[in-house]
């Protein structure tokens, strides 16, 4: 609820800021009409030219940052090869479930990302203060990667996803509004967390997957409906975004959803829970490790009736 009435204020602030922005051009351009010809010909105006290292930093930006993307792809790599190895219900691991390698193998991901997130952090920090170095105007939108919003802008990620995966709804839904708040344009914060999901998205069905709790009649069947309602809705987002030349209704959207979102997992929760108790089941914890514990029922129930056998 919290996130829906914070993404709420962000659209209705959006929508004020880029009221006032088209009043402010028109007036600017009424007011500019009559001084083109004084500006041609205006001998003070010169061209501006940027120090080489600041051209270079530019031009470096202009460009796709392959290594921030193979980083992402090791780490993804990473902790799928860890999935793989600690089994699950999909499969067996090589080492027994809930024994001390294998509780090595879950823990085994998080000092390599958390080191490669600290460098990253690092980087990005060291490159910021380049920038400051040099005179670089930052744009509206631009993240300001200090020391400081390196350490916790990556807190913010591992909440949404920790509540992504703990509420079982898309990581973007949540990383989208955050983004937001962080102070990235609408359409640049909503590049970035579709951008992102593809490697949380991916990354959590695998594991589903390994774990043997993937329906993959099902993942199909929704995998083919989100990439037909993606395409569906960027195209229409994007035609209102460059006749209207606004971006306000994106944020108000993503708010509709977060409302939407919120009201149907409240009533699906409610719906499972008056399920469960009906039938008798029990909605809390269960353990880890299910593959042991049944087989460790079934060599309960199995050992009288050899006992008995070996009696005879």
């Amino acid at each position: 609820m919290w996130t829906t009435l914070r993404t709420t204020i962000k659209a209705k602030h959006t929508y004020d800021k880029e009221a006032a922005a088209e009043v402010d051009a028109e007036r600017q351009s009424l007011l500019h009409a009559g001084s083109k010809s004084l500006n041609r010909n205006n001998p003070f105006l010169e061209v501006v030219s940027f120090p080489r290292q600041l051209q270079d930093i530019m031009v470096a930006e202009s460009k796709v940052n392959w290594t921030s993307i193979g980083v992402l792809c090791i780490s993804w790599l990473v902790i799928a090869i860890c999935s793989v190895l600690k089994g699950g219900e999909g499969g067996p691991g090589i080492v027994p479930c809930g024994t001390f390698w294998y509780w090595c193998l879950v823990l085994a991901p998080l000092p390599i990302v958390v080191g490669t997130v600290w460098h990253i952090g690092n980087v990005l920090s060291a490159q910021y203060e380049l920038k400051l170095k040099y005179g670089f105007e930052f744009a509206d939108g631009d993240l300001q990667w200090t020391k400081r919003n390196t350490r916790v802008y990556p807190l913010y990620c591992i909440s949404a996803g920790f509540c992504a995966g703990a509420l079982g709804i898309a990581a973007g839904t949540i990383l989208g509004p955050v983004l937001l708040e962080l102070g990235m344009l609408p359409l640049s914060g909503t590049v970035s967390s579709g951008f992102m999901v593809i490697f949380t998205a991916s990354s959590t069905t695998f594991q589903f997957l390994v774990m043997g709790q993937l329906q993959i009649d099902y993942a199909v069947f929704f995998c083919c409906v989100g990439l037909v309602g993606g395409a569906i809705g960027n195209t229409i987002v994007t035609y209102f975004v460059k006749k209207y030349n606004k971006t306000w209704f994106v944020v108000a959207i993503l708010a509709a959803v977060l409302a939407a979102s919120t009201v149907l997992m409240g009533y699906t929760g409610y719906q499972r829970l008056e399920a469960s108790e009906a039938h008798g089941k029990s909605l809390g914890m269960r353990s880890l490790c299910p593959m042991v514990q049944a087989v460790a029922q079934a060599a309960i129930k199995t050992s009288p009736r050899i006992s008995q056998v070996g009696a005879k």
